[in-house]
């Protein structure tokens, strides 16, 4: 009884009480906020643009490398299909044949999606390139110009 006594003595006298202590807030350090300057800002959306022009480029071989590979796929069940009709080859070679086009045609489609995605990434960059530019100057009509 003494030491449970003497425990909560001591919690007490050291501030221990879970009621009689206010939560701790941390705060959390203000943001750091870089400002770009409108020419830095242009400049790097430029740079942007080359580099996605450039992803673009390779993602469009890319989708005709594909589109070759469905090509052969295509070509290579039409010769594997003609051997089992003449029973030259078994019915198996044409189902992997057969599994070979649908996968040619799956790696198509990836191709595709990634070559849209930097299509869409380019877009908007472009956009926002624009939009950092600003409007183009309005021209003064002659007359007025004097």
């Amino acid at each position: 009884m003494r030491r449970q006594l003497a425990a909560v003595t001591v919690l007490i006298l050291a501030g221990g009480g879970v009621e009689a202590q206010p939560p701790k807030l941390i705060e959390a350090p203000p943001p750091k906020v870089m400002v770009e300057s409108a020419g830095g800002l242009i400049r790097r959306l430029q740079d942007e643009v080359e580099l996605l022009e450039a992803q673009f480029e390779t993602k469009r071989a890319y989708t005709r490398a594909a589109e070759v590979g469905v090509e052969g796929a295509k070509a290579k069940l039409g010769r594997v299909a003609r051997l089992a009709a003449s029973a030259i080859t078994s019915t198996e070679e044409v189902d992997i044949a057969r599994v070979d086009l649908d996968a040619a045609k799956a790696q198509l489609d990836i191709r595709k999606a990634e070559q849209r995605e930097t299509e869409v990434r380019l877009t908007h960059t472009k956009r926002r390139l624009d939009e950092a530019k600003g409007p183009p100057p309005v021209p003064v009509p002659p007359k007025l110009a004097k």
